[in-house]
């Protein structure tokens, strides 16, 4: 049994974890600084330019030293960074973000790294979200004949809930609008909306779907069905081509819990947006929000994602040299040693990223010992032929060229190629080039240059 106090402390640590994950979704208002001259004439002038443009109001900022002329603020550096874009198609090359005020975030070649790679980047956003299977109600043929017009509120519902099949879609649809007209003021009216969405877009109605998922979300904004509404409006959004900071904002507002939501429907929010914000280059937040997806999750599976994700973020970041390799390394370790039966994919690219880390720190007899866990582990999967890449320049600059050869011949120039996750021109120039210099360095200057040719 537990105490009040109990009681009182786990209430106290979920509320405490909630304000972390908010914390994370937090934006910094940024502005997109255009020009630094000393003449104010020019300053207004391009500040005027900016207005005409639509990147106002702009500002202008004197110093002792020069003036400043910066765009309007927008809501956070992911989105400054998207009109960044938009600023060097009107001209303005030299564009840089600057933030408002300072906070502090959390601390989120030779081939392309695996965190480069567009298949890798895709993946960010496709992690589907465990759900509870929602119970329904079998369809009967006493639900079927069912008067629509005189039946009961309780009975008309349960023949909503029961239709399955897309071939009686248009029957659900009209059962739906007459509970609707009948029951307006039903407690089960917000979920009868919803589900009408939801049908229309079986139906491919998308126009109408997400006018019905607006109106759930404007006029039951209390329900936790406002909360799914306003994610899938930001995944219509998505689909339309909309722009990706106002598709965030959207998103963000089921992820910060400024609508009510269930669990799930907030967690996809939240990986949504982290996948947005790496899409935007707001390398910084991406990591803390998939920090914070690892803390608020319930299930070990997508904690370990998060952990994936996060690691190949922090990788990208030490590319850069904003932290050390290890930050990323750590994560990966951690999540295989806590996660042995996590999904493959996610072990495997963890594996990797942990291999490519140590051979972008040149301690390729660190990245050599992990070779035969990969190999038992892990070498069949779509991930393996970037690892083995990363392998073999190990055994390359560690003096065994006969294995780097084999590994680089058997499992990628003449064996599998990275095709479900990696496209091969990510992996396959530089491995003929990588080739090239183990065979000449064997001193088969033949095959080393025939291998380029191939």
């Amino acid at each position: 049994m537990f105490n009040k106090n109990t009681t009182l402390k786990t209430c106290l640590l979920i509320a405490i974890v909630f304000l972390f994950a908010i914390e994370a979704f937090c934006q910094v208002p940024t502005r997109l600084q255009v020009l630094f001259t000393k003449d104010s004439a020019k300053a207004q002038e391009t500040a005027k330019r900016l207005d005409d443009l639509g990147f106002g109001p702009a500002v202008v900022r004197e110093s002792e030293v020069g003036i400043k002329v910066l765009t309007r603020a927008y809501d956070s550096y992911a989105e400054a960074n998207y009109y960044k874009k938009k600023l060097k198609d009107s001209g303005f090359s030299d564009a840089f973000a600057i933030q408002e005020k300072v906070t502090e975030k959390p601390v989120y070649g030779e081939i392309k790294s695996v965190t480069k790679s567009t298949a890798l980047g895709q993946m960010r956003s496709d992690y589907e979200v465990k759900k509870e299977p929602t119970p329904r109600p079998k369809m009967t043929q006493v639900l079927r004949n069912l008067n629509n017009e005189t039946a009961g509120e309780a009975e008309l519902f349960q023949k909503c809930q029961a239709f399955t099949s897309l071939n009686d879609a248009d029957e659900v649809i009209k059962t739906l609008e007459v509970f609707i007209r009948r029951f307006p003021n039903s407690e089960k009216l917000v979920k009868v909306k919803l589900l009408r969405a939801y049908w229309l877009l079986e139906k491919k109605y998308d126009i109408s779907a997400r006018e019905q998922f607006e109106a759930v979300a404007l006029e039951h904004p209390d329900q936790k069905e406002a909360g799914e509404a306003h994610l899938r409006c930001a995944y219509l959004m998505f689909r339309d081509k909309e722009p990706e900071p106002e598709i965030l904002k959207r998103f963000l507002k089921v992820a910060r819990m400024e609508v009510p939501a269930e669990y799930d429907v907030r967690l996809e929010a939240m990986i949504r947006c982290a996948a947005l914000y790496y899409r935007m280059r707001d390398l910084d937040t991406a990591e803390g929000a998939y920090k914070a997806i690892g803390d608020f999750c319930r299930d070990p599976e997508t904690e370990a994602f998060a952990m994936m994700q996060r690691a190949g973020v922090l990788l990208e970041k030490a590319l850069d040299k904003k932290v050390p390799y290890s930050a990323s390394r750590e994560i990966c370790d951690d999540l295989l040693k806590r996660f042995p039966k996590a999904e493959l994919h996610t072990r495997s690219t963890a594996a990797l990223i942990a291999i490519e880390s140590l051979c972008r720190e040149e301690k390729y007899k660190e990245a050599v010992a992990r070779s035969k866990s990969y190999f038992d582990k892990y070498q069949s999967t779509p991930e393996a032929p970037l690892a083995f890449y990363w392998l073999a320049k190990a055994y390359y600059e560690t003096g065994n060229l006969k294995m780097a050869g084999e590994l680089l011949e058997n499992s990628i120039l003449r064996g599998k190629q990275s095709q479900e996750r990696f496209s091969k021109k990510d992996i396959l120039e530089p491995a003929k080039r990588l080739a090239s210099e183990v065979y000449e360095k064997m001193g088969n200057k033949k095959r080393a240059k025939s291998v380029l040719e191939e």
